[in-house]
């Protein structure tokens, strides 16, 4: 059947004539049932005898997301029809509406809570059921590896990340030993023990510096959807970190603790750095020459860090010693490296399309039907670090769970039913959207819900004042209207949200083609929607 084939991955389609991993087979005197790890609950069953009057038995597959459809299916053998199977990382759930009579009859893995307005209940299961030492490698395949590994990456990402780490541990090994070596040259310490000590202290520093390095993996695709602003976060955090090092001699006591607190300050905006830096460089490529571009920008660091060194030596011994003098000579001179970052990151122009810039030209193609080319769409962009960026209200929440849509059974199997052909769900309620996505969409999918979003935004805007509604491109950075959460809640009915939900939808669908067309053609690369998502996705 076509729904089993969409759910399935490439090495699961079997011949559904054959011994399908998971399902119940029903027969003359019992029914057996398996489950697969991966795709929840599927059924076959027999249908026609052997008994000397001609008839065959026949393996039929039921699938149970559309159990109308099959006229053969006798629907009291299942008690548990799944609606929506829900996967964060590796870890997948399966959903279903049980009704209040047959509760007692659920096996004991699932765990059911209570809809207030129906004799209904909504159940979920494991579908991994993983032991404790499969839950913790679980969880750090998940914050190691990248996201869809292995899938997501070459054949030989797992080597090279094996043999970089054991370079890595090795040259750490080597590094405290250089230390060392280099304090007894420059005479701290007369003693080898004394050496030693300070040679600890020191890469202590370093260690617990780089330990604030791991929790950058924690937001990994958040660099790749906005580089810019945490290009600026990680200069800010690097700022801070020195901010540190510079009074640590005022409270000498607690050297190692404010040295390894500013270093790992420092840390985590190296690591910020470095991820973003590759995402701005590769908007200057026009000759597949990105390795050159970089060698190229290299060259100049080390040419203006050595000339900012020369003047930093020189002012070191100019300045009094005060730490509070010092400190308010680096604020100064952090105040204008902080500008010329900013201007430094608005002239980068990112052909790729994250949730700002897809908001804007979502919103430019629905106003006008037309789109900004790449240079205007990035000069209307915020990415100040703190501040926040252009369409704010109603607050978007991508990648929720199923219960987060809503925890009404019946709100729930309207949502499957209305986006039963799409590759999102889409609610309005609480005063926010919120989105769901299928495990299987594509960029696609996510053009036709930035349509969506932006339909729904206009709509709420005209409903909350003409001060709301976009006149022409430039207001669309403008921000004049701020409709808090409690102001949503007081205008939007739920009949309200539930057309405009519709009517978004509608919109979408006709004219994502075009949007898309419309952007390729602009010089935006719509190839990956980066609109970095929270990692739940559903199946239905």
């Amino acid at each position: 059947m076509n729904t089993i084939k969409e759910l399935c991955t490439d090495d699961e389609h079997k011949d559904l004539n054959g011994s399908f991993g998971n399902g119940v087979q029903k027969s003359s005197s019992h029914i057996q049932r398996k489950e697969h790890n991966h795709l929840g609950s599927w059924f076959s069953f027999t249908t026609g005898n052997n008994n000397g009057n001609g008839k065959v038995p026949t393996k039929r597959w039921f699938d149970p997301f559309y159990p109308d459809e099959d006229p053969q299916f006798d629907g009291s053998l299942f008690l548990v029809t799944p609606l929506v199977l829900q996967y964060r990382g590796s870890y997948g759930e399966e959903f279903a509406i049980v009704d209040n009579r047959d509760l007692s009859k659920l096996p004991v893995d699932y765990e059911c809570f209570p809809d207030i307005e129906s004799q209904e209940y909504l159940c979920h299961r494991s579908l991994n059921r993983q032991n404790l030492w499969e839950q913790i490698t679980s969880s750090l395949s998940t914050f190691f590896l990248p996201e869809g590994f292995p899938e997501s990456v070459g054949d030989s990402y797992l080597q090279y990340s094996i043999w970089r780490g054991i370079q890595n541990i090795i040259s750490n090994i080597s590094q405290v030993l250089s230390t060392q070596a280099l304090l007894l040259a420059a005479g701290v310490g007369r003693t080898h023990s004394e050496t030693l000590a300070a040679a600890t202290a020191w890469a202590w520093k370093d260690g617990i510096g780089q330990v604030g390095r791991l929790f950058t993996a924690v937001l990994g695709n958040q660099y790749d959807a906005d580089p810019k602003r945490w290009r600026l976060v990680s200069d800010l955090l690097y700022d801070i970190g020195l901010s540190l090092e510079i009074l640590s001699p005022a409270f000498s006591k607690y050297f190692l603790f404010m040295a390894a607190l500013g270093n790992i300050s420092k840390s985590i905006a190296f690591a910020i750095g470095i991820s973003c830096r590759y995402s701005v460089l590769k908007t200057f490529v026009r000759r597949e020459n990105l390795g050159e571009i970089s060698a190229k920008n290299d060259a100049q660091n080390v040419v203006t860090g050595m000339l900012g060194t020369l003047i930093g030596v020189w002012m070191s011994k100019c300045l009094p010693a005060a730490p509070k003098v010092r400190l308010g000579v680096f604020l100064f001179f952090t105040a204008i490296y902080s500008f010329f970052n900013y201007k430094s990151m608005q002239v980068a122009e990112l052909t790729t399309i994250n949730r700002q810039r897809g908001n804007i030209l979502a919103h430019s193609y629905l106003m006008f039907q037309n789109v900004p080319s790449v240079s205007m769409s990035n000069s209307y962009e915020r990415f100040v670090p703190l501040f926040p960026t252009v369409f704010q209200y109603p607050h978007v929440r991508l990648g929720v769970g199923l219960t987060e849509l809503s925890i009404s059974i019946e709100k729930i199997a309207n949502y499957t039913r209305q986006f039963s052909k799409e590759k999102y769900i889409l609610s309005l309620s609480d005063g926010e959207i919120r989105v769901a996505l299928h495990r299987n969409h594509e960029s696609v999918d996510l053009l036709q819900l930035l349509l969506h979003i932006a339909f729904i935004r206009d709509e709420i805007q005209r409903r909350l004042g003409p001060q709301c509604t976009i006149r022409d491109v430039s207001s669309i950075a403008k921000g004049k209207c701020k409709a808090t959460r409690r102001k949503l809640l007081q205008t939007l009915d739920a009949a309200y949200c539930e057309r405009i939900v519709t009517q978004g939808l509608q919109y979408a669908k006709v004219h994502v083609d075009s949007f898309h067309k419309l952007l390729k053609e602009n010089g935006f690369s719509t190839t990956t929607i980066l609109l970095a998502p929270k990692k739940c996705v559903l199946m239905w």
